[in-house]
Parts: structure tokens; sequence; C-alpha cells
């Protein structure tokens, strides 16, 4: 057998998914050490279980736990540690030895990249807990990642223990998320809304200012599940240091998930200052809300009417010079609040998410018009000048779900003329934009509304009226039509019906990647001369002869992929995959993402 170039295998490895992947260890020895780095790339420690114990025995390989990049814990499974400790007999000593190769592990996964932490399970702090969740933080020199979720004290508790074993400033950290939970009930007039400023800032400020004084970290997020003024932490935040410093000096991105409701939202000027503090670096700016009922019963959040005027006071204040992706979550942000965010910044901007909350036609025409006005010159620029027209920028719009109908495609043609990518969440579909979308069945009960089927005439009748329309001067390259059918589906139908009215879209980008990846395990491995993207890499790898790319066609041949990649069956949606480079998988069958 001809042997065949490493670089080819790893560009064949490249278009096949990830899930599917880790089961080609058979193939070869590339594919092997592929495999194995998939399977053991992230690893999760949630509860005590049989599970848990096979990959403790798995991880005692030093080969296989230097492959693990991704980490995640909820230490209720130390809880459970403690249990059966008390339980075993005096002479038994079976859980202090799961409990000494847990810890072993965990200070040798010296190439862990991603630290994850979900402590809300256990009311009270415990040494063990601490000694199980530090381990990484010591011995992690790789890390650059890491999430927190738990409440206030706990944080305070956890970063104390740290600052006392390891330097903080040694911590070389690139994304930060904090997420801050309440301690226990669920229900409002529990919620301790009055939690201690010093706290607050002490904790939180501190760990953030420190972690980051080598300047190396670029994205920032804070989440919280209860109502809370945060003004104190914004304050902290956006002051120089004793060196004339920021404390987040070279920040990109931000993301804020703030609750809305009454009773405290705290001074709009503080998150005004703190991002207008960082307004010369930051690029991405993500705005999510939640209402903490809401957010903990996983029911859907309605605005808050006192939200809209706090959001609005805030950017008001703030000019975002090299602002270019702008993401906000329109649940819980009134599509008339965000769309005057969005116009504070318009002219910088390459990339646009409005989705959660249905948006009407006229909700459409509102954002065309900002864009439309800062085409003609009319819509205040960033800088105050409004005296001449500036080009939009926006390459990339993410937005719904909507009723999709011919008038609208007609005015997202016209508004966004020089956009690339559209990802739209459609709700149904009408030949005609006053018209009223027909189900079958009665519909009484909104919540079962998106499981029922809209009539195939009314459907039949929107398609029809497309078949008139071509859009010649519409740049678009990429689109992407989805519905939320229990899961979030692709509509290739739709996205066929866009790639035929516009002569620029170089077809579903779900199309192109299941193209790619049968190409890559078939056709293009046969020496053929394919436009495709896999032919095209493997010919900027090498040179290969056709002996070599036979050989590859012979030793994949007997592994046929589990599921086969239709035109319209995309590997995830534009919302999971856009601006991702995590490479997440996404479970179950079907046209279907996990998002």
């Amino acid at each position: 057998m001809v042997e065949v170039p490493e670089d080819i295998w790893h560009c064949v490895a490249q278009f096949i998914p990830k899930h599917v992947l880790r089961d080609l260890y058979g193939v070869n020895r590339t594919f092997f050490d592929l495999a194995m780095n998939e399977r053991y790339r992230e690893i999760s420690c949630f509860q005590f279980d049989d599970r848990m114990k096979r990959l403790l025995e798995r991880l005692s390989s030093p080969a296989i736990r230097s492959r693990v990049r991704v980490l995640r814990v909820r230490p209720y499974f130390v809880q459970e540690l403690i249990y059966l400790q008390l339980r075993e007999s005096s002479g038994s000593s079976t859980t202090d030895s799961l409990f000494s190769s847990l810890l072993s592990l965990l200070r040798d996964l010296s190439n862990l990249h991603e630290y994850h932490v979900q402590w809300n399970e256990l009311p009270a702090v415990s040494d063990l807990s601490l000694r199980v969740l530090l381990q990484p933080f010591l011995s992690a020199r790789n890390l650059r990642k890491v999430s927190l979720e738990m409440s206030l004290e706990k944080f305070e508790a956890l970063i104390n223990s740290l600052s006392e074993r390891r330097s903080l400033r040694s911590l070389l950290l690139e994304e930060l998320s904090i997420t801050v939970r309440h301690g226990g009930q669920i229900f409002y007039e529990s919620i301790d809304h009055h939690l201690p400023n010093a706290l607050m800032i002490n904790t939180l400020a501190s760990f953030i200012t420190q972690v980051q004084s080598n300047g190396t970290l670029r994205s920032f997020t804070l989440q919280a599940t209860h109502a809370q003024d945060f003004s104190p932490l914004f304050h902290a935040l956006s002051q120089v240091n004793f060196q004339d410093q920021l404390a987040l000096v070279n920040l990109r991105s931000l993301t804020l998930s703030i609750p809305t409701p009454f009773p405290q939202l705290g001074d709009s000027s503080a998150l005004a200052s703190f991002i207008s503090a960082h307004s010369e670096t930051l690029t991405h700016l993500t705005l999510h809300g939640q209402w903490e009922h809401y957010f903990e019963l996983g029911l859907p959040s309605p605005s808050d009417p006192s939200f809209s005027p706090y959001i609005e006071s805030c950017f008001s204040q703030v000019t975002l010079p090299n602002l270019t992706s702008l993401s906000i979550a329109t649940t819980s942000y009134s599509l008339t609040t965000s769309i005057r965010v969005v116009s504070r910044f318009a002219e910088t901007l390459k990339e646009l998410d409005l989705t959660g909350r249905y948006t009407s036609f006229r909700d459409v025409q509102d954002l065309v018009q900002v864009f439309s006005f800062l085409r003609s010159g009319k819509l205040e620029s960033v800088s105050g000048d409004s005296s001449s027209a500036v080009a939009s920028s926006l390459e990339v719009l993410q937005m719904g779900p909507l009723t999709l109908s011919p008038q609208l495609v007609d005015l997202l043609a016209e508004g966004f003329p020089g956009l690339s990518e559209l990802n739209i969440r459609i709700r149904d579909v009408v030949p005609y934009k006053d018209d009223e979308p027909t189900y079958h069945g009665l519909g009484r009960f909104r919540p079962i509304r998106r499981l029922r089927l809209q009539k195939q005439e009314q459907i039949d009748a929107f398609l029809q009226q497309m078949q008139t329309r071509l859009y010649h001067d519409w740049k678009l390259q990429r689109i992407g039509v989805w519905k939320l059918n229990t899961r979030l589906q692709f509509q290739a139908q739709y996205a066929a019906m866009f790639a035929r009215c516009v002569p620029s879209v170089r077809f579903p980008e779900s199309v192109v990647y299941g193209a790619s990846v049968r190409a890559s395990v078939s056709s293009s491995l046969t020496g053929s001369t394919s436009s495709s993207r896999s032919s095209s890499s493997l010919a900027s790898l090498s040179t290969a002869t056709v002996p070599a790319v036979t050989a590859v066609s012979t030793a994949i041949s007997s592994y046929r992929l589990e599921n086969d990649f239709a035109a319209d069956v995309p590997v995830g949606c534009g919302w999971c995959q856009h601006g991702s480079s995590s490479g997440n998988d996404y479970g179950g069958s079907g046209s279907g993402c996990g998002c």
C-alpha cells in the first residue's frame, strides 16, 4: 500500500463530523490519534457513578490524560463521596482511593485550555469542595478560558483560597465568564436583592483585575440569575489603577446578561462608564437579559417596561467607534429599544443579530430605515457628523422569528444590498405581507402553535409568488432559513428558493458543507479535479499521486459515515456555528441543531 502524506489525512478529517470522527480510530495511526483526541478532548465530572469511575481509570494513563482540553465540574459529587466515606467500614479505603485518583487527575491536566465550574447545588462551602475545584487552577499551565457559575459567597471562598495558593496574576486567561447565582429558592420574595456591595467589589472586581494584569484577557461575560445592582462592579472596572491602566485594558468582546425587572437595575451611568472606558478596544458586544422568575423556571421572559429607559439612557452616553459585531436578545429587550441601540452603532457594524421576540414586517422596516438613513446621510454617525452619506458595512444579519413574505424578501434585498450572509428564523410564510397564516387545527393554545402544520396551500402560494422574483443586485452569498418545530430545523425548500432568486448565493452553507464531507471521502480522493472546498484544500497541501489518493479511498471505504449528510441537512445552525471556534457537536439525528 502506498504511504499517504499525513497532511492529506488531516485534510480528510476536517470534513468529517466530530461525532463520526471519534469512532474512526481503526482506519490508521493518524485517525487513531485524531479519534482519541476527539474522544477525550472534553470531560465532565458531574456525579459519582460508574461512568465517572471508568473515566478515572482511563485517564490514569498519561497518554490519554494529555488529550484533555476542556473540563466541566459540578462539585455535587463531592458530597456523594463524603456520604460514601461515612458509610464505609473503618478498614475500607475504596472512597479514599477514588478521591486520591480524582485529585491526581485534576493535578495532571497540564494541557487543559478550558475550565467550567457550576457550583450551585451545595449550600455550604467545604474544604473538600475547594480542594477539588482549585486543582486545575494550580496545575494547568495552558489554561486560557474559565467559566464560573456560583453565588457571591462561593466566589469569595473560591477566590480567597486560590489567591492563597497561587498568584492570580500568573493566570494568562483570554476568556472569563462569570455567572452570579442566588443561594437557593427561585421565588421572587425569598431572594436577597441587597447583597453587600463591598463583597461584590472586593471579590469580583479584584479577581477580574488581577487575572488580566498581564493584558491577556480579550473576552468577558457577566451574567446573573437574579435582579441585583451591579453599578459598584461597573464603577470599579471602569477605573484606572496606579499604573494608569484600565481593569480590562485589551477587552475585545463583552457579553452582558442581567435580569431586567424591578426592584434594582442600578445606575445606568455606571454601565455607560464601564463600556465607554473600553470603547477603543471593544469590537463585539452581546446584550441579553433575564427575568429571574422565568430564567429559573425555564419559561419565556416578557420584557420589563423599566428596562428600556435604562438601556436607552446607558447607550445614549456611549460611543463605540470600533464596534463591528452587535447581538441583542430581543426576548428581554423590546425591538423598539433594540433598533435604537443599533442606530447608535450602525456606521461600523459588520455583524448584527436580533433574535428572540417575534419580528413584524414593520419592525424590519424600522431596521432597514436605520441603514437607509445611514446611506443617505440623514442618520447621525458615531462621530456626530450627519452631513455626508456613509456606506453601510453590514455583512452578516441574523433575525427572527418572523413571517416570511415576498414583500419582506424585497425589503431585505433593497435595504441590505451589500449583505453577504443572512440567517433568519421563520414562524410561517404568507404569499402577501398582510395575509394571516393559516394552520391545521384550532390552535387555541399558543404554546402548541409551533407544533402545528401550516396549510400547504398557503406555502405553495408563497413559493409561486417568489418564482417571479430575481435579485440581480443583491450581493448575498450565504443563506440560512430556520424554523422552531420542537427544535430548530433547517428549511431546505426556502433556502433553495433564495438560491434560485439570488444569483450570487453560493447555495446554502449546509449544502456546501454536506457536499464537502462526501467529496472528501469519495470523489476528491480518486484524483478528480472538483471545484469543491475539499479538493482545493487537498491541492493546496501537497501534490498527491494517483496511487496515494487511491490508497486513502481504499483505507476509508470500509468506514461508512453514520449519517448521510444530504443536501438539506446541515451540521449546525447559523446561531450555533456563527462566530464560534469551539467545534461543538450537535446532538441528535435529522435536520436539527443543538441550540
